[in-house]
């Protein structure tokens, strides 16, 4: 069930949606998350097999590893910036918010909206943000940094969870990885390949969180949720 208990829910949702509709040409919008931890093994999935035959996965399997990733997808050009990580932590973030400041410097600000959990929320993010923002005001120019957040519990509104959803089935389901390498490369051509495509192919990510119509405030009591 989609379900948000934030007694703010309104008031944040009606920011993040007039923020993504009112983005300037020098101006970009991203929804962030962490991806994973995969691990590196067998695993099973939708498959054609032969008639009478069925495919197994082993209950039990050698330890290869695992991976993880945080990564940013670009709500009006679909593009997504990723880096694999050792640990889902303030650090973890950081460095892709450098990627971000290096790949988008001809941008004047940049607005992130991810779920709220304590990772996002570390002072070592704030600090660096403010740093980031105080430098640029100071010099006239640079990349600034604004949190536009989501509602607490409502990751549905994360768009970015469905790209992970279609690298799963397209990388991760029915494989069977030698290596935690093997399988950082395969996630990397995915992502490689898709936003290739989407520049030849240009479109806005999700679809329902663009129309006004799917998220009407007035009609909204709370959260998304089911009178019982």
């Amino acid at each position: 069930m989609l379900t948000s208990n934030d007694p703010k829910y309104k008031e944040k949702l009606a920011t993040v949606l007039d923020t993504l509709h009112s983005v300037k040409e020098n101006e970009a919008f991203f929804f962030v998350d962490e991806m994973g931890p995969y691990r590196v093994k067998k695993y099973g999935g939708k498959a054609l097999v032969e008639k009478g035959k069925s495919s197994t996965v082993p209950e039990f399997q050698k330890n290869k590893g695992s991976i993880h990733a945080v990564a940013a997808l670009e709500a009006y050009t679909n593009q997504l910036t990723w880096r694999f990580i050792e640990h889902k932590d303030a650090n973890a973030i950081i460095s892709l918010f450098e990627q971000l400041k290096e790949k988008y410097r001809k941008k004047k600000q940049l607005y992130v909206t991810w779920d709220s959990i304590s990772t996002h929320d570390a002072g070592l993010i704030h600090e660096w943000i403010e740093e980031v923002n105080q430098r640029a005001d100071k010099q006239g120019h640079g990349v600034r940094f604004v949190i536009v957040p989501l509602p607490s519990r409502s990751q549905f509104l994360n768009v970015i969870e469905s790209v992970f959803g279609g690298m799963k089935r397209a990388v991760i389901h029915n494989s069977d990885y030698p290596s935690k390498q093997a399988m950082i490369t395969a996630v990397d051509q995915h992502f490689v390949d898709r936003n290739a495509y989407f520049e030849k192919n240009p479109k806005r990510v999700g679809k329902k969180i663009w129309d006004r119509e799917a998220f009407d405030l007035r009609r909204l009591e709370g959260g998304l949720f089911k009178k019982m």
